[in-house]
């Protein structure tokens, strides 16, 4: 169904950030929270939201302390699906600067990623594995370099002060994930790969 375009917060209400996935190291998890403190010393209220869970969380809360985020950055533990998806309109972005790990892990494209853009939100990640794939930068969101937190502080920033903007990528990123990557278009693609094949069968019969 046809939804209006999210809007960014009115004037002088918080950013909302979402990173959900496994507390582990190719997630960039310390990356976004660089970033937040960047946003943080230009001025912006912004807050994030961690959902999930993993060995990387006594490292992230030390980091978090560190950082003097303790205020800004929640916890939310793994959340039943359901619950996770009656949460995104709660939220402005949502963040994942995936990166190479020095044992070559790599990422996907993450379901969570997809979840959020069909819920509308604009993507602010890595230009990593897959992911461009689902987010063209500029369109969707945007993609910065790899373990370049001041790049992706500044691209929400940037993002985050540009209503036309931001409305323009929430509509698109929805509509990419309506086209290219809903249950819908699967079936889609599949009913032409069989014509193909019967068309393709049907010419070589003597």
């Amino acid at each position: 169904p046809e939804l209006s375009p999210r809007q960014l917060p009115v004037a002088g209400q918080p950013i909302r950030l979402l990173q959900a996935c496994r507390f582990i190291a190719k997630k960039g998890l310390d990356v976004t929270l660089d970033a937040v403190a960047l946003l943080r010393q230009q001025g912006m209220n912004v807050y994030l939201d961690l959902a999930g869970d993993g060995p990387e969380r006594p490292a992230l809360e030390a980091q978090i302390k560190s950082l003097g985020l303790e205020e800004r950055v929640n916890f939310l533990g793994f959340l039943p699906n359901t619950e996770l998806l009656s949460r995104l309109q709660d939220y402005t972005f949502f963040v994942h600067p995936s990166r190479d790990t020095a044992e070559g892990d790599r990422e996907g494209i993450p379901n969570s990623m997809f979840e959020a853009m069909a819920a509308g939100l604009p993507v602010l990640a890595s230009a990593h594995s897959g992911i461009p794939e689902a987010v063209e930068s500029g369109v969707e969101g945007i993609l910065v370099a790899q373990n370049d937190a001041q790049a992706l502080a500044n691209a929400l920033a940037a993002v985050s002060s540009d209503a036309e903007r931001y409305a323009a990528m929430s509509q698109a990123a929805r509509a990419k994930v309506i086209r290219c990557f809903s249950y819908q278009s699967a079936i889609a693609e599949l009913e032409a790969a069989y014509r193909d094949a019967i068309t393709f069968g049907a010419s070589r019969q003597v």
